[in-house]
């Protein structure tokens, strides 16, 4: 709604321009003819009129290049966000399938290690090999955080986060997931919050990675159709929160301070209903996103 009545302010402005000029020509025209004697009159009025219709012409071709103009930016801006949401979509699908390969490489080779415990005929050895690592595995694909997205509504968000869990799985990360409610409109746009979260979520397990508890934790909740969305970590260097979200801010150096700052400009210059709150808490760093109902 508030992107529509923008579009709508924007094709008037020109047409609220071109009436206050109109008016102020007329009575600026008006007031010259008065001051005139009255045998000049005629004279002067067709030379105001030639004026008045030519004045007319121009601020009409002015208009209609400013209405094409209008017109030519929301193309733009459409294909532009186009463009994002493919981008964003041709990721996701990215890590699904190297999650899916990494998978598929992975059976292949349980496979063939469980053949050379048949050919050799050892079966103590294939029992604890699979009491050992086989169930392990298992435990890993039936963790309750893969499970819990199917609160998720939205397919890119749930793409997203399902390739994050598997970073963290694959890093050795105790991943804690709460999402107890579904969750069908989040009230933003979807490619802003998968780059909000998807920043948030790649600073997060950065750090939970070097830190010596390997924490991570995520949850979205439905609270009178406010969405909060809380992501936390373990953490090893000593943290500035009145300085996390400046550019080039990082305990890791490089370019990695630029995350946090992105996700500020976002919020700030488009979302008036979304708050970004951070604190630590039980050895947790932790970062909320309250989206409020409009």
């Amino acid at each position: 709604m508030r992107v529509y009545y923008k579009t709508l302010i924007n094709q008037r402005t020109p047409l609220v321009l071109y009436s206050i000029s109109t008016i102020v020509i007329l009575g600026a025209l008006i007031s010259i003819f008065n001051s005139f004697p009255k045998g000049y009159m005629k004279a002067v009025t067709s030379f105001g009129i030639l004026i008045f219709f030519v004045y007319i012409i121009i601020t009409m071709i002015y208009i209609l290049l400013n209405i094409n103009l209008v017109k030519e930016k929301e193309r733009y801006n459409k294909k532009q966000k186009e463009y994002e949401y493919l981008k964003l979509y041709t990721d996701i699908i990215e890590n699904l399938l190297e999650n899916m390969r990494n998978f598929k490489h992975d059976l292949s080779n349980i496979m063939l290690s469980l053949k050379g415990f048949i050919d050799n005929k050892d079966i103590e050895g294939l029992e604890e090999y699979y009491y050992k690592e086989i169930v392990t595995e298992k435990k890993k694909l039936d963790n309750r955080s893969i499970y819990l997205l199917k609160h998720v509504k939205n397919q890119s968000l749930k793409g997203l986060l399902i390739a994050k869990f598997n970073v963290c799985m694959e890093l050795g990360l105790k991943i804690n997931v709460e999402i107890f409610q579904d969750i069908k409109e989040l009230l933003i746009s979807t490619v802003d919050v998968c780059r909000i979260i998807g920043i948030m979520l790649d600073n997060v397990i950065e750090a939970a990675k070097h830190s010596t508890e390997k924490k991570v934790f995520f949850g979205i909740y439905n609270e009178e159709n406010n969405i909060s969305i809380i992501i936390g970590n373990s953490f090893s260097a000593k943290l500035n929160l009145e300085k996390i979200f400046k550019r080039g801010y990082s305990n890791k150096g490089g370019d990695r301070g630029l995350g946090l700052s992105i996700v500020k400009d976002i919020i700030d210059k488009k979302y008036n209903n979304v708050l970004l709150n951070t604190s630590m808490e039980y050895n947790l760093f932790i970062q909320e996103i309250i989206i409020l109902s409009r």
